[in-house]
């Protein structure tokens, strides 16, 4: 077999965010049940382990996209940032910085402080303002030693995860939220673009966007995943703009019977129709390839793969699998796409939102009496293609 070998300066690494494993905050998500029983709460206690996280994530790349809990830092409306995590924060960074780590900080990933939730969190544009205070201040506390920023991360999935279909706190089944918040978050994208340009110009701003390849197996079954495609992606990248890049969150094919197949939702289906899956989903790697050249075609801006990633418990797979994603991102540099790097959700196993922490994501396995980690074999697979800068290529690839 042959290899590929990325371009130089390529960024690769490992994504994280507060909410998933720090201990939880006066945030909306504090106290969730999640679906496999357990309570959000110590999640991976993090911030206790900060110097030997910082070892993990300097051990497989020189990147980390990572967010900060604005609920510790706020405790307030418009009150000054907590010096405590102010300090422990960019001692955590000034950590990776000397370990030469360029650091990717997501400025929203999904929660929010209970006290912006309380007044009505997204859904009114009278709030914005608190969130334009916390970009403020994240810019003259951290933004010292932040390579590049995202603004929101998967706002079209938090949209209508929360807005639509009711599943994450507020837990609302209204359209018309779900338009105003989607909205409303592409506002502020809008005014922290500018904060950070202002402040930082030659410091790239960009979104994570929630990627989906949804396809139809009947002709109803095509008609939603047409409104599927047209509501999730196409609506929202046209209102998040200003953007010096797009980041690419791919997992999965979504395909609709007319009703979407998912392990989640119903279990056992992907398998009898013989499709791959993991504990989600189904497993489509050219999926990622194929959002890889539409936004490059389409938007003529540098990409990155800023998550991706397989839920399963057998290790094995997920190194297969791992493997696979990232040849596809080869096959899109062979195409002439402008991909930049590729971030591997997750560093370490978490707490999956609505679903608990026997979901898991990470290159590193967490016990969850004694929040002991180990990195598992795929941690090594990945580390050393991070440090070769190159891929063994599949027949299929090469």
């Amino acid at each position: 077999m042959s290899s590929f070998y990325f371009p130089d300066g390529f960024l690769w690494g490992t994504a994280t965010t507060a909410a998933q494993i720090e201990t939880a905050s006066d945030h909306d998500w504090k106290g969730v049940r999640s679906k496999d029983g357990y309570i959000l709460g110590e999640t991976a206690a993090h911030e206790r382990f900060f110097r030997e996280d910082a070892e993990l994530i300097a051990g497989c790349g020189n990147t980390y996209r990572f967010s900060l809990d604005w609920a510790k830092l706020q405790p307030a409306p418009n009150a000054p940032f907590n010096p405590v995590w102010v300090t422990r924060y960019r001692d955590f960074m000034l950590d990776l910085k000397k370990r030469n780590i360029h650091l990717m900080l997501t400025l929203h990933h999904t929660t929010n402080p209970r006290w912006f939730a309380d007044l009505g969190g997204w859904t009114k544009r009278a709030n914005l303002v608190y969130f334009d205070d916390f970009v403020d201040q994240v810019i003259s506390n951290f933004g010292d030693l932040i390579d590049s920023w995202i603004t929101f991360n998967e706002p079209n999935n938090y949209a209508a995860m929360s807005f639509l279909f009711g599943q994450w706190p507020p837990y609302r089944h209204n359209p018309g939220a779900y338009n105003r918040v989607r909205r409303h978050l592409a506002m502020s994208h809008e005014h922290a673009y500018v904060r950070l340009k202002k402040a930082y110009p030659a410091k790239p701003v960009g979104i994570a966007l929630s990627t989906v390849v949804f396809s139809g197996t009947t002709i109803l079954g095509k008609w939603a995943a047409s409104l599927a495609d047209q509501q999730f992606t196409r609506e929202t990248m046209k209102l998040f703009v200003p953007l010096d890049f797009i980041g690419v969150n791919y997992y999965a094919r979504l395909q609709f019977t007319p009703w979407p197949l998912c392990e989640m939702t119903a279990p056992g289906r992907l398998a009898k129709r013989g499709l791959p899956h993991d504990k989600m989903w189904e497993y489509y790697p050219q999926g990622l390839f194929d959002f890889l050249k539409r936004f490059h075609d389409k938007y003529h801006l540098p990409l990155y793969v800023t998550e991706n990633g397989i839920c399963t418990d057998d290790d094995s797979v997920r190194i297969d699998r791992t493997k696979d994603y990232i040849r596809e991102c080869a096959r899109a540099l062979k195409a002439g796409v402008d991909l930049r790097g590729y971030i591997h959700w997750t560093l370490m196993d978490n707490f999956e939102w609505k679903l608990g922490p026997t979901y898991r994501f990470g290159l590193v396995s967490v016990n969850r009496e004694t929040m002991e980690r180990t990195p598992k074999p795929s941690y090594g697979l990945f580390s050393e293609i991070a440090r070769s800068n190159e891929i063994e290529l599949s027949e299929l690839h090469g």
